[in-house]
């Protein structure tokens, strides 16, 4: 047994080397999946943060043109003004 060559000994302990061979691939396998699913995460996260960058952008926008002095602006350069009179009720029975 002392003479015995290293290739006697791994063909002695064929499945313990394939076991620690394939629990080596799927090691590699899992590592290089995970960082996958991590760096799409990141770019995920990154895409969602520019969308709400983007959306609060809209909202101010949209909120500052719905005051009523900035109504009242747009309007004045189309030619309407606010009609600040109370309106007038029409009742049926005094036709």
């Amino acid at each position: 047994m002392k003479g015995a060559r290293p290739v006697d000994f791994v063909i002695r302990n064929i499945g313990y080397v394939l076991l620690v061979v394939l629990m080596g691939l799927f090691y590699i396998f899992n590592a290089n999946s995970s960082e996958k699913k991590l760096r799409k995460i990141q770019s995920l996260k990154i895409e969602r943060q520019n969308v709400h960058d983007k959306y609060m952008h809209l909202k101010q926008k949209v909120m500052l043109k719905s005051t009523a002095s900035e109504l009242d602006k747009t309007l004045k350069d189309k030619g309407l003004e606010r009609y600040d009179k109370t309106p007038v009720i029409i009742d049926k029975d005094e036709g």
